[in-house]
């Protein structure tokens, strides 16, 4: 079991992560999430276009796509069949691992930053 020390050193610990958190607009998840959000919306482009049949004046979108699509995109997901539901859950779960991913690597590195300033309180108090 902890003890008082140890205590408010998690304490510490987890009110700096929480305050990074609110105050860090962490450039590298900004891009990260920049460049999953282009890779998304490409991918999107890229299958409407393949769907699609291409003509001189531009590209026709087939008329059962469009009403599907239509249907989709005035639903609120929580209205959406199960099956449609499932692409939408796939898309989250890749910006959590990138949030995830975020965190983690945020937390080691405030881990390391407490155990050096851990370390040299410690070697000051030695002296």
């Amino acid at each position: 079991m902890p003890n008082r020390e140890e205590k408010e050193r998690q304490r510490i610990f987890l009110w700096q992560l929480i305050k990074s958190m609110e105050e860090d607009r962490d450039v590298d998840l900004l891009e990260q999430l920049a460049e999953f959000a282009h890779s998304t919306w490409a991918g999107w482009m890229h299958r409407m276009f393949t769907l699609s049949s291409h003509r001189a004046d531009g590209v026709l979108i087939p008329p059962d796509l469009v009403k599907r699509w239509k249907r989709q995109m005035s639903t609120y997901y929580t209205r959406l069949p199960e099956e449609e539901k499932k692409s939408d859950r796939e898309l989250a779960s890749m910006y959590m691992d990138i949030f995830q991913d975020y965190h983690r690597k945020k937390r080691r590195r405030l881990e390391r930053e407490q155990h050096e300033k851990d370390k040299g309180e410690n070697n000051a108090q030695t002296r």
